[in-house]
């Protein structure tokens, strides 16, 4: 979890581009790497570095009640984090969406990729002047 009081806003912008998605079973949420790693783009990862697909996966908590994103599970529901890179290659099955989240600065060139290859929708979140896009993409 981020502590810098400069980051705050930025965690809330991430909130608010999870918060209708994390309780959908169908969605497959990724993130965009940095080097090969994965980047703490939504504060929770844990540094991994990315495998031979260009993908790694971590396990993820969201509090239902306070509407963000938690450390562990002690009351939050489990959810899945796909960080990739530019070299992974999607797959989704017709019942599934894929949520891919990024920055103006970083993640561009995947959310490009996508659009070029799937039906989409895009939406931006913002707060204290911190922006998250969120393309929303499926077969």
């Amino acid at each position: 979890m981020s502590y810098n009081r400069q980051y705050q806003g930025w965690g809330k912008a991430v909130d608010s581009a999870l918060e209708d998605i994390v309780t959908d079973k169908s969605s497959i949420i990724f993130l965009p790497s940095i080097s090969n790693v994965t980047w703490h783009f939504d504060a929770m990862a844990y540094m991994k570095t990315l495998d031979e697909n260009g993908e790694a996966t971590y396990t993820a908590y969201w509090d239902t009640y306070r509407k963000t994103r938690m450390a562990d599970c002690h009351t939050g529901i489990e959810y899945n984090v796909h960080v990739i890179n530019n070299n992974y290659s999607f797959s989704l099955n017709p019942a599934q969406k894929g949520y891919y989240l990024y920055s103006p600065i970083c993640g561009k060139e995947i959310a490009d990729k996508i659009k070029t290859e799937y039906n989409c929708i895009e939406d931006a979140f913002s707060y204290k002047g911190w922006i998250v896009n969120r393309v929303t993409f499926w077969e």
